[in-house]
């Protein structure tokens, strides 16, 4: 009897743990006002318009040019020219997170790989899957030559807000982020996950900084706000034809960009995420950033739903 009572204890707090996962959005716990107004507003953009670079209306090709690599493929086209047989290439499941499904491979074994990978039993999720090509399961990227930071590989995460509201669609892009960077110097054409990684796909969790606190930021800064300028002009098109039954609604993205070594920026992924999920590991400042971009977003919604004016400290309206 008392082993079934733990049973039932441990299947209730996984229970648990799944709905906190898929209701992780900072206005669910926002204060006692969202909690009444919740009616007024819906946790995702319109008909799910993103939730990950690769879903739902196939952003993959909306945009490319601005990809993580400006050689991109999709599940391998054989009618593209032959590269030198060991460049360096990125094969990514559609459904891998935190860099788990990222898989570093050299150009002459992508094929061997893809039939290996394709052998494996396994679903994708629905969010995963694209509204476009379903059959497409795997991006391959050539690598671009990264931004280092005391010779070790890096990428930066920076949040990305969206609002619909009244058929008219606003964005915003926060006015800091932070950069996550290897725990390992880079080596050159390694086909070495704990080398090429900057996630928690490793076993030791990647330096944080802010991306303040780097010499180029006011750079970096610049040419962020002109790549999330112009990806929004792209996705705000999508928008012509949607309708909403909500007063707002929005989506926020954890965006993920990489800088190659002449500080040319290119989207590596836009995570459906939010930025209250805050680890112990992170350093004080992105904690505090991750805190104040939450409550901002939150404020942001609250006033438009009551007509109040904006005013914006941590994030940026990109003139779209």
């Amino acid at each position: 009897m008392f082993n079934k009572i733990i049973l039932l204890l441990f299947i209730l707090f996984c229970l648990l743990q799944i709905k906190n996962y898929e209701h992780f959005w900072p206005i669910l716990d926002s204060g006692e006002w969202f909690k009444l107004n919740r009616k007024k507003y819906y946790w995702r953009i319109s008909h799910n318009l993103i939730t990950r670079l690769d879903c739902k209306l196939n952003l993959y090709y909306i945009i490319k040019n601005e990809y993580y690599s400006p050689i991109s493929i999709v599940d391998f086209d054989k009618n593209t020219r032959k590269y030198p047989p060991k460049s360096l290439w990125f094969i990514k499941h559609r459904s891998g997170g935190g860099g788990k499904f990222v898989y570093p491979i050299f150009y002459k074994n992508i094929k061997n790989k893809l039939n290996e990978l394709n052998r494996k039993k396994g679903t994708v999720q629905k969010c995963h899957t694209p509204a476009a090509y379903k059959e497409y399961m795997y991006i391959i990227q050539k690598e671009i030559p990264p931004m280092l930071i005391d010779g070790r590989k890096s990428d930066m995460r920076i949040f990305y807000i969206i609002m619909f509201r009244k058929n008219t669609v606003k964005f915003y892009l926060g006015k800091d982020g932070f950069i996550k960077i290897n725990n390992k110097k880079y080596v050159k054409n390694s086909i070495n996950k704990s080398i090429q990684l900057t996630n928690n796909a490793r076993s030791k969790a990647p330096t944080n900084i802010l991306i303040s606190e780097n010499k180029d930021h006011k750079l970096i800064m610049s040419k962020l706000v002109d790549l999330f300028t112009n990806l929004s002009k792209k996705i705000k098109l999508e928008f012509r034809n949607l309708n909403s039954d909500y007063e707002i609604e929005y989506q926020i993205c954890g965006a993920d960009v990489m800088f190659d070594n002449k500080l040319n920026p290119y989207l590596l992924e836009l995570n459906s995420g939010w930025p209250g999920y805050i680890k112990k590991s992170n350093p004080v400042g992105v904690k505090r950033l991750k805190r104040n971009t939450k409550k901002e977003i939150s404020e942001i919604v609250y006033n438009y739903l009551n007509n109040k004016p904006i005013n914006n400290k941590y994030l940026t309206e990109l003139k779209v």
